[in-house]
C-alpha cells in the first residue's frame, strides 16, 4: 500500500495506491460498489476510485452525429421503436422505416414474435430494401408512463442494441431520436440516454467502430441537444471549478464565459427596455444570436418592463432558454437572483441556471470590490431559496484572478465554510452525489467540420490499455481516521476474493467435469477447494478469474440431471437448523442491495420511508421448489427473462403464515381479484405499499415483501379466471401468469405457489 498526501491533508483528505489482482474491475461492480457504499454509510465518509493512467495503444468507437434521414444510412445496423403489437404504421418512425425497407420487414417481425413485444424487448430484422445490414425494432413505454421508468428502458434499450451488434460483428449502428414522436421523449432525454450508455461501454471490446445519432437536416432541436449534452459531459469534467453545497442546492463557480454554457436556462442582466448594449453578456449575446433575435426580443418583451424577467428562445447556444432581467427592477441583486431561480423552477422543467458573477452597472468601485460585494448577494439570496426541480446555480467569472476573488468572499459568506472543517464537510455533501468515478478522456467537446454534415464530438470512448491490478483510492472524512477506513476498505476487498458454492449437485460432477473445471481454474489464476462428501467447492483467486470460475462451474452443475439438488443463495445461513427469519447485518452489502431495490422502486417518495428491518426468508423446501419450476419455465421460455423481482404488501396477521409456507392461494381476493383469483405482485413497491394491501400495525409499522416471481409468459388477466388461461384452446399449454396490461405490467397474479419465492421481508414506516 503506497499513500498519497494531498495538500489538503490538514482537512482529512488521504489519496492511497491499492494494489490487488483485478482490483479496479471489482470495485467498478456492483459488489465492490456495494462494498464501497456501505462502509461510506458506517463512517460518514467519501470514497472515491480513479484507475490509474497507462499509455493509450487502443482503438476508439467514433461518436458523431448525422444530419441525414435514418433510412438512408449506410451504417451496418439502424435502430427503431415499434409498439408491443408490432404494428409498423402507428409509429412516425416505424412507419417511414417499413415504407423505405418494405413490408417483408413487418411479415418478418410478426413471425419472429408471433405474441407481441415485451417493454424494453427486442427483435432483429434484416435490412429490407435498405442499405443497412440488419433492423433492430425496439419497444419503448411511453414518456408518460413513469412507473415503467421509461429513461431506464431507454438506456437499456440503447445498451442492448450496442452489445447485440458488437456480438453479431457489425462495425457501425446508427440510433435516431427513439421515443421523440407519439410516445413523447424530450430529444435532451434521448440524446443523454444514447450518449451516456455510449460511455458505458469505453473499457469494454467492441467490434464496433462509429456509432451515429441521426437526425434531419431539419431537426435542429435534436442536433442542439446533442450538442448540448456533449458539451455538458465535457463540463462536467472541468476540474477546475469550485462545488459548494447550500442545502439542496449546488453552487457552482467557473472562469469562463456564460454564453458558452450548458446549463438550460442562462440569466443576461440588463436594463427594462432590455438593451443588449448593458455590459459584456449583451455585447456577446448581440453577437452570437445575431440583431434578428435582438430585435425580436425587444419587440415582445412585454413582460421586462412590468416584471423585470423576460424568458427568451438561445438561438445558436448550448442553453435552452436567456432569461433576460433588470436588476434595478429588484432594487438589488439578491432580490434579482432569488426572482430568476424561483421563476426558472416554477416552470418545473428545469434543474440548471447560469449567471454572471457580477452585472453589468449594479456594483460601484474597483473590480475587487464588486466581485467580493456580488458574492456577499448571490450567497445570501441562496441561502435563503427551497427550489423544486432547480439543483445546480452555475456562476461565471472572466478570468482565474476574479474567479479567486469570488470564491473567496462566498466562503467568507457562507459561516458554516469559514472554517476548513466546514468546507470539508460541504465538499463531502457535494462528492456524496457521486461516490463513485472513474476517469475518462477530456479534450475536445464538440467540433463542427466545416466540409462535412458530421458533427465530430467527444473523443471516442477508448479502449484503453489499463492497468486493473491497482487503483487510486482517494478517502474524504471529517476525522482523522483516512487510514483506517482504508485498512477496512482493503480487508473488505479481500473478502470478495473467495467463494463458497455449498451445492450437492457437485458430487454428480463427473471426473472429466472436475478435471475441465480445474483447468479452467489454473488458467484464470484461481485455487479450488473441493471438500469431499460435503458438496463444498471454495474458490479463491483475482475477481474477474473469480467471476469466470463461477460461472463454469454454474454451467457444469446445470447440465446435472437430478433436480432434487439445488444450490442456495451464498448469503443463507444455519440451512439444517429450524430457524426460517434471520435479521440481514444493516450496513452489509446483503442489506444496501435491498434497501437499494425498495428505495429505487419507491422513487421520489423514498424520502418519506424508514427502513427498521430487513429479514431473509430461508424456506429450503419451497426454495427447491421454486429453483426447480424456474428452470422448467426456462426450458418453455428460453429467449426471456422469466423470473422478476416483485413486491407484495400484506399485514401483520399473514406474515407468520408466509415466512413459514411462502404465499398461498387461499388469501386471493382477499383485497383484489380483478385480474385472477391468484396471488398478487406488482412492479411497484409504492403500490404494494399503499394502506388497503399494507396496513400498519398498532405501531404505525407497515410489512412488504421483496419476492422472486416466475411470470414467465402472461397474458391480460379476468376476475373469473382460477388458473391461468390457455394460450391455445386446442392444447392443454397454459400462460404462467396473468396482468393488467400485457404490454406495460404493473401488476402479476401467479396461480401455483411454487411460482414465487419470499425472499426478504421489509418492516418500514412511511412518512406523510
Amino acid at each position: 500500500m503506497n499513500r498519497y498526501p494531498t495538500k489538503m491533508a490538514g482537512t482529512f483528505e488521504e489519496t492511497y495506491h491499492l494494489e490487488k489482482p483485478q482490483i479496479l474491475p471489482f470495485l467498478e461492480s456492483e459488489d465492490g460498489k456495494c462494498v464501497m457504499s456501505s462502509l461510506q454509510e458506517q463512517e460518514g465518509c467519501v470514497i472515491k476510485v480513479m484507475e490509474i493512467d497507462t499509455e493509450d495503444t487502443s482503438t476508439r468507437v467514433n461518436l458523431s452525429f448525422l444530419k441525414q434521414q435514418i433510412t438512408e444510412v449506410a451504417d451496418d445496423v439502424i435502430v427503431s421503436s415499434v409498439g408491443s403489437n408490432l404494428d409498423m404504421l402507428t409509429g412516425q418512425l416505424s412507419r417511414c422505416v417499413l415504407e423505405a425497407a418494405g413490408k417483408e420487414i413487418g411479415e418478418e417481425c410478426r413471425k419472429k414474435c408471433p405474441t407481441g413485444l415485451n417493454v424494453g424487448g427486442m427483435v432483429v430484422t434484416s435490412g429490407g430494401r435498405l442499405k443497412c445490414k440488419a433492423i433492430y425494432h425496439c419497444c419503448l413505454p411511453p414518456w408518460s408512463n413513469k412507473q415503467l421508468s421509461p429513461e431506464d428502458v431507454l438506456k437499456q434499450v440503447v445498451s442492448s442494441c450496442i452489445t447485440t451488434a458488437s456480438t453479431e460483428g457489425y462495425k457501425s449502428i446508427a440510433f435516431p431520436a427513439l421515443g421523440s414522436g407519439n410516445l413523447g421523449y424530450p430529444k435532451y432525454v434521448t440524446v443523454a440516454s444514447i450518449v451516456d450508455t455510449v460511455r458505458e461501454f469505453c473499457d469494454v471490446p467492441l467490434s464496433l467502430a462509429d456509432v451515429h445519432v441521426v437526425g434531419l437536416q431539419e431537426d435542429l432541436d435534436f442536433e442542439k441537444a446533442y450538442k448540448r449534452y456533449q458539451h455538458k459531459v465535457t463540463a462536467s469534467e472541468d476540474k477546475s471549478s469550485e462545488t459548494i453545497t447550500i442545502g439542496k442546492l449546488r453552487l457552482v463557480l467557473l472562469e469562463g464565459e456564460i454564453t458558452d454554457d450548458c446549463s438550460d436556462v442562462i440569466v443576461h442582466p440588463t436594463t427594462k427596455q432590455l438593451s443588449f448594449d448593458s455590459g459584456d453578456v449583451s455585447a456577446t449575446l448581440r453577437i452570437k444570436c445575431g440583431n434578428g433575435f435582438v430585435e425580436e426580443c425587444q419587440a415582445e418583451a412585454r413582460d421586462m418592463k412590468e416584471k423585470g424577467l423576460f424568458l427568451s428562445g438561445a438561438p445558436g447556444l448550448l442553453c435552452t432558454n436567456i432569461l433576460h432581467t433588470a436588476p434595478k427592477h429588484f432594487g438589488s441583486w439578491k432580490k434579482t437572483v432569488k426572482k430568476c431561480i424561483k421563476h426558472v423552477d416554477a416552470t418545473d422543467e428545469y434543474t440548471s441556471i447560469a449567471f454572471p458573477a457580477v452585472p453589468a452597472d449594479t456594483f460601484p468601485g474597483s473590480p475587487g470590490d464588486a466581485y467580493k460585494k456580488a458574492a456577499w448577494e448571490m450567497v445570501a439570496a441562496v441561502t435563503t431559496l427551497q427550489t423544486t426541480t432547480v439543483t445546480t446555480i452555475r456562476v461565471f467569472c472572466p478570468n482565474q484572478s476574479l474567479l479567486a476573488t469570488y470564491t473567496e468572499a462566498v466562503l467568507r459568506a457562507i459561516p458554516d465554510l469559514c472554517t476548513k472543517a466546514g468546507r470539508l464537510k460541504s465538499r463531502i455533501k457535494a462528492l456524496k452525489r457521486t461516490p463513485f468515478t472513474t476517469k475518462v478522456p477530456t479534450e475536445d467537446g464538440v467540433l463542427e467540420t466545416p466540409s462535412s454534415s458530421v458533427l465530430k464530438t467527444m473523443p471516442a470512448t477508448e479502449h484503453r490499455s489499463r492497468n486493473e491490478s491497482a487503483a487510486l483510492v482517494t478517502v474524504f472524512c471529517q476525522e482523522n481516521k483516512c487510514d483506517v477506513i482504508f485498512k477496512k476498505l482493503s480487508d473488505r476487498c479481500d473478502e470478495d476474493y473467495s467463494r463458497i458454492v455449498a451445492d450437492q449437485r457437485t458430487l454428480k460432477l463427473k471426473s472429466s467435469q472436475t478435471e475441465d473445471l480445474l483447468v479452467v481454474a489454473k488458467k484464470e489464476g484461481v485455487a479450488v477447494d473441493i471438500v469431499e462428501d460435503s458438496g463444498t467447492v471454495i474458490l479463491k483467486g483475482p475477481y474477474n478469474g473469480l467471476t469466470k470460475v463461477s460461472h463454469h462451474l454454474d454451467e457444469m452443475l446445470q447440465t446435472v440431471a437430478e433436480f432434487g439438488f439445488v444450490a442456495y443463495p451464498i448469503c443463507w445461513e444455519g440451512v439444517d437448523t429450524d430457524q426460517r427469519v434471520f435479521c440481514v447485518a444493516e450496513g452489509s452489502r446483503e442489506y444496501i442491495c435491498v434497501k437499494n431495490n425498495l428505495m429505487k422502486s419507491f422513487g421520489d417518495k423514498a424520502k418519506r420511508v424508514t427502513i427498521l428491518k430487513i429479514e431473509r426468508i430461508q424456506l429450503p423446501h419451497l426454495y427447491r421448489q421454486f429453483q426447480i419450476e424456474r428452470q422448467t419455465v426456462q426450458k418453455e421460455h428460453p429467449s426471456q427473462d422469466n423470473q422478476r423481482i416483485l413486491w407484495h404488501g400484506t399485514d401483520i396477521e399473514a406474515v407468520p403464515n408466509i415466512n413459514k409456507y411462502g404465499f398461498n392461494r387461499s388469501y386471493s381476493g382477499k383485497h383484489a381479484s380483478q385480474y385472477g383469483q391468484g396471488v398478487y405482485f406488482a412492479t411497484s413497491a409504492i403500490y404494494s405499499s399503499d394502506d388497503k394491501y399494507s396496513p400498519p400495525d398498532t405501531y404505525g409499522i407497515k410489512y412488504i415483501y421483496q419476492a422472486r416471481v416466475l411470470t414467465g409468459r402472461y397474458t391480460k388477466g379476468e376476475a373469473t379466471m382460477r388458473d391461468a388461461p390457455l394460450v391455445n384452446p386446442t392444447k392443454s399449454v397454459r400462460f404462467n401468469s396473468t396482468t393488467d396490461n400485457a404490454s406495460r405490467p404493473s401488476l402479476f397474479s401467479i396461480f401455483r405457489d411454487t411460482y414465487s419465492y419470499p425472499e426478504y421481508l421489509i418492516s418500514f414506516q412511511l412518512s406523510v
